[in-house]
């Protein structure tokens, strides 16, 4: 992802939080050629600050990534996980723990209202609370 962000933030927490996304994607996420195969979205919450770098870039307020895969442990039933981390683009934000889908798709729609109905980051078959789901 390219953008604007806390150097401390982008070296820190965020990098931490990418190996553990790795770290997961390949425990669990692997296709029969033993390759990973998952869905990864990052985004950013844009600030609302007026400064902006080189008076023309906005600094992110908030950076997110999401994840999902069918779960290689749950081949019969085709089960599928899914994963969310954010924390604010700021000097000291602490690690970022793992979320659900479900709670990082709450938060990112107390920011974005619109006419398109809820933010959705993933289709239905990643879940959005702890457990896997099944497909139809």
């Amino acid at each position: 992802m390219i953008e604007p962000g806390v150097v401390s933030f982008n070296d820190g927490s965020w990098k931490t939080m990418e190996r553990n996304v790795r770290g997961t994607l390949k425990l669990n996420c692997k296709d029969a050629n033993d390759q990973i195969k998952a869905y990864v979205v990052t985004g950013a919450v844009p600030n609302n600050n007026k400064t902006k770098l080189n008076n023309r870039v906005n600094i992110p307020y908030l950076m997110w990534t999401a994840y999902c895969c069918e779960n290689k442990k749950y081949k019969k039933n085709k089960k599928w996980m899914a994963g969310a981390y954010w924390g604010l683009n700021k000097e000291g934000t602490g690690a970022l723990d793992q979320q659900t889908l479900g709670a990082l798709e709450i938060m990112l729609n107390r920011y974005y209202k619109g006419k398109d109905g809820p933010v959705k980051v993933f289709p239905e078959d990643c879940p959005r609370g702890p457990k896997p789901t099944t497909s139809p």
